[in-house]
Formats: C-alpha cells, sequence, structure tokens
C-alpha cells in the first residue's frame, strides 16, 4: 500500500470515529436535550406560565387579581406564594392553600435546602415555617440559639452549603452550617438596619441589597460580619438581585433597567430592553445535553415582558410582551 491511499484511509477512519463520538443511532449528541430547564412566571393579574423554550408558554393558573410575591419547588411540589402559601402537588393542575401566611414581598422568602431536608419560608406568624415534607406540612422553627424577634424577611444558601436568613425590621443574621445544627446569631458591624433589606448570594460573598436604595447593595465575604458597599447604580428603588450560576451579579432597577457588576462596580446592561424598563426577578437556567455540554440562560421579569440572555447578561431578547412581576 502506498503512502497517498495510507493517508487517505486514515482521513476517512478519522470522520468516522468523531462521527461516532457525536452522534448515537444516527442522532446528535450536541443537540439532544437530557435535562431540560423549567421555567415558571407569574403576571400582574395573578396568574402562572410555564416553559421549557422561552418561546411556548403554557397557562398553569389563571389570574385571580392576586399578584404572587414568589414561586419555589420542592421535589415534584410547586409553590405559588400570594397572600399564604399555595401548593400543588400535581404539576399545577390545582392548589391548595397552606396556613402559613408569608405576606413578605421578597422572591428569597423561600428556599429549598435539599441537603438539609428542609424546606423553609419567611412567616408572619411563625416568624420562619419549616418543612420536612416538601411543604404539605409545616410548623414553626425552633432550633435557634436565640429566636429571632421578627419574621424572616429572606433567605439564601452560600456555595459551601450554609443557609443565611435576614430578620426583617433590623440587620440581624441568622445562619444554619447543616441539618441538625441551630441557627446560629450573627450581628453585622456596619450593615444598615432597614426595613427593606433582602439577601442573596454571589458564590461565598453574601449580598444584601436596600429593596428602596436609601443605603444601595453590600456585599460581605466573611459570613456577614463586616460588610462593604458597592458602587456604581442608579437611584431609583432595587427589586431584584441575583448571581445566576454564581458568574454575573445583576441588580433589577425601578424604570432603569439592569446593571451588572464589572470590575468591582456596577455599570447598565440594557441593550435589547424597551426604555424606561423596570426589572423585577432574576433567574439562571440551563439545558444540560447528551454529550454533557450545557447551555445557560438568563431570565428577568419586567415590566415591558419576559427577558432572556444568552450571554450572562450582556444581552437581551424580549420573549414574551407584557408584565411579568416574578420568575422562577
Amino acid at each position: 500500500m502506498n503512502s497517498k491511499n495510507l493517508s487517505f484511509i486514515i482521513a476517512i477512519l478519522s470522520i468516522l470515529i468523531l462521527t461516532n463520538c457525536t452522534k448515537n443511532n444516527g442522532i446528535d449528541n450536541n443537540s439532544v436535550i437530557v435535562k431540560p430547564y423549567v421555567l415558571y412566571f407569574s403576571g400582574d393579574r395573578g396568574e402562572l406560565f410555564k416553559t421549557n423554550t422561552g418561546r411556548l408558554f403554557n397557562l398553569v393558573f389563571p389570574p385571580d387579581g392576586y399578584p404572587c410575591d414568589a414561586i419555589a419547588t420542592s421535589y415534584d411540589n410547586l409553590f405559588f406564594i400570594k397572600r399564604n402559601v399555595h401548593i400543588s402537588v400535581n404539576n399545577g393542575k390545582t392548589f391548595d392553600s397552606s396556613t402559613v401566611s408569608a405576606q413578605v414581598p421578597f422572591a428569597q422568602q423561600i428556599i429549598d435546602v435539599p441537603a438539609f431536608g428542609k424546606l423553609y419560608v419567611g412567616s408572619m406568624l411563625n416568624k420562619l415555617s419549616v418543612s420536612t415534607d416538601h411543604g404539605k406540612t409545616w410548623n414553626p422553627e425552633t432550633a435557634w440559639d436565640v429566636a429571632p424577634a421578627n419574621p424572616i424577611s429572606s433567605l439564601t444558601q452560600t456555595a459551601n452549603g450554609t443557609v443565611f436568613a435576614l430578620e426583617k425590621n433590623n440587620n440581624t443574621i441568622f445562619y444554619k452550617v447543616n441539618a441538625g445544627a441551630n441557627w446560629a446569631k450573627q450581628a453585622p458591624n456596619n450593615l444598615p438596619a432597614v426595613i427593606g433589606m433582602y439577601l442573596t448570594h454571589a458564590g461565598n460573598t453574601l449580598i444584601a441589597t436596600d429593596r428602596d436604595n436609601a443605603n444601595g447593595i453590600w456585599q460581605s465575604v466573611d459570613n456577614g460580619v463586616t460588610w462593604g458597599q458597592i458602587a456604581g447604580l442608579p437611584n431609583r428603588k432595587l427589586y431584584a438581585t441575583n448571581c445566576p450560576f454564581d458568574a454575573t451579579l445583576l441588580v433589577g432597577t425601578d424604570s432603569m433597567g439592569i446593571y451588572r457588576m464589572e470590575s468591582g462596580s456596577f455599570v447598565a446592561s440594557n441593550n435589547g430592553i424597551l426604555k424606561n424598563t423596570s426589572v423585577y426577578g432574576i433567574i439562571g437556567k440551563e439545558d444540560i445535553y447528551k454529550n454533557s455540554a450545557s447551555k445557560k440562560y438568563i431570565y428577568i421579569a419586567t415590566s415591558t415582558g419576559l427577558y432572556r440572555s444568552d450571554d450572562l447578561g450582556k444581552n437581551w431578547t424580549l420573549m414574551k410582551q407584557g408584565i411579568v412581576t416574578t420568575v422562577y
């Protein structure tokens, strides 16, 4: 066999091997989604929609005139928080109202912590309510070193697994390191004590946002002991803060769109967003493909519609028009 024939055969074999790596039974593994995301969002009339493409939308719950404050899931159960916590155990076909009165105006008022086997929600009556059966039944949380005097307004879980809770009306933080531990009390050194503060995180950095923006947005890298303010935000209410995929910290404002952290400060990031848009919610979603690759999306709930970014918040596409107040 001469060298030209040998080179030709090697080239053909290389193509066949590459094809077999990306295809199985004629299916392109690069385009087969084995774990699609599910996105829920609610409008100003209290309706609930569901999508896993961002283009086709299913109405889960019809308008009832009561806007939604938060949406969450735990195992197969879906939660729709209005005046009370409403639960659906049949994919949204029906909802039952629990006895837990939430009435805390933050999307971060509810958190599912699978590692603890618990679901938590800030409660006006119980300060913090806990469920060990994915929200079917609720009890007052009793595992405190020192119990809070006011309801818990928001909760977040950092990358290392610690869950943090912020007490409404003051700047007291509680944290829980594992399922068997009590909630320990943390008194921050220099975090402003305001009613409208809520917690989120970026990796292991705690983020505290003043919704009314009298005090802006703060960060702590030592589990909430000391805090520093982050510059660059406009003088507007700050309705939403999130760091999807622990990649880009985003803040939704009143009528000035969305801001993205860049080199330690915030910059406007409104390419594709209509002028004077208010941003009420931010969430990250991803599709997992058969070849283990993933595609990440960020969705935002706004006064002009549901938007999506495919590049971690730098550019946006309007997916559905209308007022969208909550996204999960």
